[in-house]
């Protein structure tokens, strides 16, 4: 669901509020016709702004500057006013209190732009003026309390920003408040002067996410046809949007890319075996992953182990008499869950080991009978051949390097020889690079 923030109407024109409203309704009713948008209006706005955490202790900073510039400007310490003045619209904007009370708004630009003009900056002045009547464009400065020149300059800025070709918001202050409801797009709209006479409505619609504008459109504007004309302007500019919130390309799927190499250790120890005490058998692992899909991984295992001293259990019938080395070779294929912090997988597939040559004994004599002669038995099982399994898990430990451990087992239902090996169970532990 996509949230549009629909904006209070504006007016530029001498107007009534009915028309304002007229234009808000319209809005809206146009806004609920899309589905796939959340429209938050002008009450949504205000309650945005009075919920920020900084808005409280702001409002009461920029009340006391402004409090302070007006003593200051009418004891005519115009430098101090000035500064006072342009601090406290500048917590104003900060805090867009202009949807909470834009008299206040206005009343502080205007106390700033007089200091300003009394200073002799009169460019500033201008602005100040031009800032307050987008604020409230009906403003007017009376004969008898204000200086002639000063209500000659105000005339002046008013003349010039009525004669401007654009009184919208713009992308970046419709990012205020969209930020503060959580909108992805806002909607304003503003009656004024058309060049040929009469009114003109001004629907604007900006991207507040990218701070850009969407689409502008504008169409003339009398009471009678002020409502149909205003939805009509809205659905077509929220046409726009059908595809405009959508990725201009699909996100890359395999963002740290499709192959994962790596190396790890490895433990194995075999459920079936000649001798009694169950050794553990330690190497090296070569290991390649590859993403066929997202979610499907095909696996590639070649490694080398060699039996060690350890047992897994108390006691050690001593029955290996040679030590067992072997070379594995494991393809599979399964599925994969996860993203790149953290993978999951599962594989089944076919391994093929080739064990070495053991000689085992479990006769007393052969192992602790010191000067007795006895012949170990000899056993070669030759190549095996029979489906695994794989299980395990990775994490991104910096950049493209990756940690993983495995867990497998094998059954060997093929041999070349006579076999007495099967039922590996390994563990493995190591490090893998993603490109």
């Amino acid at each position: 669901m996509i949230r549009l923030l629909l904006l209070p109407t504006l007016a530029f024109v001498p107007t009534g509020a009915e028309e304002r409203a007229v234009v808000d309704r319209a809005m809206a009713e146009g806004a609920a016709a899309r589905l796939d948008l959340e429209a938050a209006g002008p009450d949504d706005l205000r309650a945005g702004v009075l919920a920020a955490k900084t808005y409280g202790d702001r409002i009461a900073l920029a009340r006391e500057l402004a409090e302070e510039g007006v003593v200051a400007y009418e004891r005519m310490r115009l430098e101090d006013a000035v500064r006072r003045l342009d601090k406290a619209a500048g917590l104003f904007a900060k805090t867009q209190h202009r949807w909470i009370d834009s008299g206040e708004v206005a009343e502080t630009l205007l106390t700033s732009a007089l200091a300003h003009l009394e200073a002799g900056r009169r460019d500033k002045a201008h602005l100040g003026f031009k800032a307050l009547l987008s604020l409230d464009p009906g403003r007017a400065l009376a004969k008898g309390y204000y200086s002639p020149g000063a209500i000659q300059a105000f005339q002046v800025a008013k003349a010039d920003f009525e004669s401007s070709a654009d009184h919208a918001l713009g992308p970046r202050g419709a990012a205020g408040p969209a930020k503060l409801v959580g909108a992805r797009y806002v909607m304003e709209a503003h009656l004024r002067r058309r060049a040929r006479g009469g009114v003109a409505l001004v629907v604007s619609l900006y991207d507040a996410k990218a701070r850009r504008l969407v689409d502008r459109e504008s169409s003339p504007a009398d009471a009678a046809s002020l409502p149909w004309r205003t939805e009509r302007l809205v659905s077509r500019m929220l046409a726009c949007l059908a595809f405009d919130h959508l990725p201009a390309s699909a996100p890359d799927p395999y963002p740290a890319g499709r192959w994962r190499v790596g190396a790890s250790m490895e433990g194995e120890v075999y459920g079936l075996r000649p001798a009694r005490e169950p050794f553990v058998s330690m190497g090296l692992t070569v290991r390649g992953d590859f993403l066929v899909r997202p979610h499907l991984m095909a696996l590639a295992r070649m490694g080398f182990a060699t039996s060690t001293d350890a047992r897994l259990s108390v006691a050690d019938y001593e029955d290996l008499r040679t030590s067992l080395e072997s070379m594995r070779v494991f393809l599979g294929i399964g599925p994969r869950l996860g993203g790149e912090r953290w993978g999951a997988h599962l594989g089944a597939g076919l391994e093929a080991m080739a064990p070495s040559e053991i000689r085992y004994s479990r006769d007393p004599n052969c192992k602790f009978g010191a000067g007795q002669f006895c012949l170990p038995r000899r056993h070669d099982p030759g190549l095996l051949f029979g489906p695994g399994l794989a299980a395990g898990l990775s994490w991104r430990v910096i950049g493209p390097i990756r940690g993983h451990a495995e867990a497998g087992v094998s059954w060997f239902v093929l041999s070349l020889g006579d076999n007495a090996l099967n039922a590996p169970v390994r563990l493995s532990l190591g490090l893998a690079y993603a490109f």
